[in-house]
């Protein structure tokens, strides 16, 4: 696990340091994709482990086998600054701020839409 924060960490350096670029955005809209698949891959992963039992909105869910994901805590986190990153790179100051934020918005309501239909689809006794 501490590879990898260290290479999250490197990556995201370099794409701070390195000069607005087509290459530059490629490479960040790609650290965007994957953000997001990661993310998601995490909350299909909870949803799957707790069939049968409702997720409660704030809170650890019932069956939690880690301490740590590492698909969530790295996916939206990578989601953000990609954006960011991109924003950045092909817009001006105000997308660098607002594209980051539409995009985590985004994420969040497709995530939140899959807890609520997990949540509808569990029977309550």
């Amino acid at each position: 696990m501490g590879v990898w924060f260290v290479a999250i960490v490197s990556a995201g350096v370099a794409l701070i340091v390195a000069p607005p670029s087509t290459g530059l955005a490629v490479v960040s809209a790609l650290v965007t994709c994957v953000g997001g698949g990661l993310a998601a891959a995490a909350t299909a992963r909870t949803l799957r482990e707790n069939r049968g039992q409702r997720l409660p909105w704030l809170g650890r869910p019932p069956v939690h086998p880690r301490r740590w994901d590492l698909l969530s805590g790295s996916g939206a986190p990578m989601m953000a600054f990609g954006a960011g990153v991109f924003g950045r790179t092909v817009g001006s100051p105000t997308t660098a701020v607002v594209l980051p934020i539409a995009v985590v918005a985004a994420i969040t309501g497709v995530l939140c839409a899959a807890q609520l239909r997990h949540n509808r689809r569990v029977v309550t006794p």
